[in-house]
């Protein structure tokens, strides 16, 4: 396929264990390094004016900073009848399923156009060391409950309940 003007053209693309690595470059001024080991397909379409990307990637030994998050699938359908964008995916740590959402993206909803629940269980906090610089550090315990994300991309709202167990952090002073 191809990228193009028209919006019917698709570029689809598999992947076979390509390192995430490979990756960095394109995101270098965002403070976030990717590794791991991919393999699926993706497929993008309307390019130019509203893109849509469609995808069912697993990524091995995902680690965003440094940091093992695990095993993560995506998957990405568009439905044409409800013209949203339907979306899923799970996480898996030492094989504990720790992440697993569902829901859609709808992107004609120009108020609320994001709609997923995500569930939770027991997914350790750690991870949040690899985005925090300064201020605070040692995060550790984990978390667990369900979380509604809903609204804007730019601006997600979340809304559910969730449980600490062992939960501590280290404020720097």
């Amino acid at each position: 396929g191809i990228i193009d003007e028209n919006p019917e053209e698709v570029l689809e693309a598999e992947f076979q264990a390509i390192n995430l690595w490979l990756l960095d470059p394109l995101i270098l001024n965002s403070g976030i390094e990717l590794d791991g080991i991919v393999s699926g397909a993706a497929a993008i379409s309307n390019a130019y004016v509203d893109p849509l990307i469609t995808a069912d990637l697993a990524a091995i030994n995902f680690s965003i900073n440094n940091y093992l998050l695990g095993d993560l699938c995506l998957e990405s359908r568009w439905d044409d009848i409800n013209t949203q964008l339907i979306l899923s995916g799970e996480l898996e740590k030492n094989k504990r399923n720790q992440l697993a959402f569902g829901g859609f993206y709808r992107p004609k909803d120009e108020e609320s156009p994001l709609q997923v629940v995500a569930q939770i269980q027991d997914l350790e906090l750690s991870f949040l060391n690899a985005f925090i610089t300064e201020g605070i550090s040692e995060i550790g315990g984990d978390i667990s409950g369900e979380v509604a994300i809903s609204g804007q991309l730019e601006a997600p709202q979340l809304e559910g309940k969730v449980g600490f167990n062992q939960a501590s952090v280290h404020v720097d002073y």
